[in-house]
């Protein structure tokens, strides 16, 4: 086990989040060591809390981008929604393993991405109506 993956799940679930006994917490990582999440989840539960983990990478995400239909993207964002709406608590980690991973999608599927996933669960409900911490993950690039 890695003390520092354990030391810094501890600081984000008791300190920048305040996780308390009953709270939902949503954890979404982005291409980030499963070590460090399983220690986010032992630290929600150490806490009282029930996580919901999301675990992403930038690549798979560059792959439901590419060529979404606007359906598409409502059926997704409408799923990530209705998990977000019963939390009380969201914590990110995002490492950036290919800085240009999302380069080549067109400004409209990036536009749509923006519009109605991102605006309708991070900027639409969770800034507004959880704790939230989010941060990056170091990476060698």
């Amino acid at each position: 086990m890695n003390s520092r993956y354990d030391a810094l799940a501890r600081l984000l679930v008791t300190y920048s989040t305040k996780v308390k006994v009953g709270d939902v917490v949503v954890i979404e990582c982005f291409d980030v060591e499963e070590e460090m999440v399983e220690r986010l989840v032992q630290h929600v539960r150490n806490a009282g809390g029930h996580p919901i983990v999301w675990l992403k990478s930038w690549r798979v995400l560059r792959a439901v981008l590419r060529d979404a239909s606007d359906k598409e993207i409502d059926i997704a964002s409408d799923a990530e929604l209705a998990q977000m709406k019963l939390a009380d608590v969201y914590i990110s980690l995002r490492a950036s393993l290919n800085k240009h991973e999302l380069a080549d999608l067109s400004p409209a599927s990036i536009g749509l991405f923006q519009r109605n996933w991102l605006g309708k669960v991070h900027y639409g409900e969770r800034v507004h109506n959880t704790r939230w911490c989010s941060g990056k993950w170091p990476t060698l690039i």
